[in-house]
């Protein structure tokens, strides 16, 4: 009889444990969300009233841990729920409104990132992705990765690009903040980050997955990763 690895149960909990609340005004889009995520297995819940919504998630947080919302509702808008909403689960904002300041103001507010609509069969397939880290910090295999951290000097990250100009989210270009330094030409600019979108964060776990939580050291996942300016502080900083 064939055995379960640990690995595999502990990925397996990422998917199987995904509780999802959609609002949006349009049915077409909520029935797309509903199909996708009973075909991944996902419990959803779904809503076409923000505030139904919003009522929804007070009485019954604790059901749900990612959350599928359009920004532009009427009553209460996307950006209004992200901060009236005391929340400890990851929201994903859904428009087809991909003006850069919109996509900006989302992430401020908490939102762990932004779909351009039409929707992407893939990109609810994999939305799991977002709780990972999370998921791996509570679990036994987050002390394995831990304790096969090589020490490591340089704390500049930076961003995967080669316009220095905009960081960038796993669907659109958002500009990074520029500190004022009045009237000076040279403007100085904040030290750029990298920006770990969902599509690369789902390669790391992936690599993590065939090397084995054991055998996890950063210069193995950045070789087997093979993504041109991904450097190794990258790596080390994200396992933590």
């Amino acid at each position: 009889m064939a055995t379960v690895s640990s690995d595999d149960k502990v990925f397996g909990q990422f998917t199987s444990n995904l509780r999802v609340l959609a609002i949006d005004t349009d049915p077409s889009v909520l029935e797309f969300i509903k199909k996708i995520c009973n075909e991944c297995g996902y419990e959803v819940m779904t809503c076409t009233e923000s505030l139904r919504a919003a009522e929804i998630f007070r009485d019954r947080k604790e059901s749900f841990n990612l959350v599928l919302m359009e920004v532009h509702m009427p009553n209460m808008d996307g950006y209004e729920f992200l901060v009236n909403q005391k929340m400890d689960v990851h929201v994903i904002m859904m428009s087809f409104d991909g003006d850069k300041k919109s996509v900006m103001k989302a992430v401020k507010l908490g939102a762990c990132d932004y779909w351009i609509k039409p929707l992407h069969e893939d990109r609810i397939k994999n939305m799991w992705t977002h709780i990972v880290r999370k998921s791996l910090s509570e679990n036994k295999m987050q002390k394995n990765i831990v304790g096969n951290l090589e020490d490591d000097g340089d704390d500049q990250r930076r961003v995967i690009s080669d316009d220095s100009t905009f960081v960038f989210s796993s669907t659109v270009e958002i500009p990074r903040e520029v500190d004022n330094v009045g009237e000076s030409e040279n403007c100085g600019r904040k030290k750029a980050r990298i920006v770990w979108t969902s599509e690369l964060h789902r390669k790391f776990v992936e690599v993590v997955d065939q090397i084995g939580p054991a055998n996890v050291v950063p210069n193995k996942i950045l070789e087997l990763m093979n993504v041109p300016g991904l450097t190794r502080n990258n790596v080390a900083s994200h396992l933590q």
